[in-house]
């Protein structure tokens, strides 16, 4: 797909969007509260803590299970990374139809590219691993740019930089993905799947992914 003369640029969230990786943080989360004596908590509780970084997953989960520590959760975010970093690729999956989707739209000329906020040595480690790279392109993660996180528009920016100077259409799941978008000046499509807390009545999109398969003649609407 091209617009005027230049190839469209498709930059993906990662985490509830192309893949569902809550199980793999959530294990690397109840390690580390075993390790500081502390209880667990669900999957699905945990879940509520993605979207924002590492160091908010972490905050978060210390403030579910009794409290930050004394250094304000440095050395438990340390040790998070630490345990993460082993094996960040176990218990994570893509969603149904996403390499399918992904494959679609490079045929069609799109390039792709993705803008996480989980640290980019495991964001790719993940992509390689399930296939996605090809054909995503470029990758941003949440350590490429120093003390810069979505919403902030240049992590969106930087991870379409490489693909050229096509517009842009972010894809996402969360309520900070919906802001880094419209931060952005760019299209937001939302999926109907993720971990957002929100309503998706309550976020400014344009348009509402409900599966995969859809993808492709949705972004071709958009840049229409």
């Amino acid at each position: 797909m091209t617009f005027a003369g230049t190839a469209v640029r498709v930059v993906f969230d990662l985490d509830g969007t192309l893949v569902d990786s809550v199980g793999s943080l959530a294990a690397t989360g109840a390690q580390l509260c075993r390790e500081m004596g502390r209880q667990t908590v669900s999957v699905e509780q945990y879940a509520g803590f993605v979207g924002r970084g590492i160091r908010a997953q972490v905050v978060d989960l210390m403030q579910a299970t009794g409290g930050l520590p004394s250094d304000g959760g440095d050395a438990a975010l340390d040790r998070f990374r630490e345990i993460y970093a082993q094996n960040p690729v176990e218990g994570v999956s893509e969603y149904h139809g996403a390499r399918a989707a992904l494959n679609a739209l490079a045929d069609a000329g799109y390039a792709i590219g993705v803008c996480t906020q989980k640290p980019e040595g495991p964001a790719r480690q993940i992509l390689e691993a399930l296939g996605h790279m090809p054909p995503v392109s470029s990758v941003v993660g949440g350590d490429t740019l120093s003390g810069v996180l979505k919403p902030d528009p240049a992590m969106l920016i930087a991870a379409a930089a490489p693909l050229g100077d096509g517009p842009i259409v972010y894809v996402g799941d969360s309520g900070v993905d919906a802001m880094t978008a419209l931060n952005a000046d760019v299209p937001f499509i939302l999926t109907d799947w993720g971990y957002r807390n929100a309503d998706a009545n309550d976020l400014k999109y344009d348009a509402l992914l409900r599966s995969f398969d859809a993808l492709p003649s949705v972004v071709a609407h958009l840049t229409a």
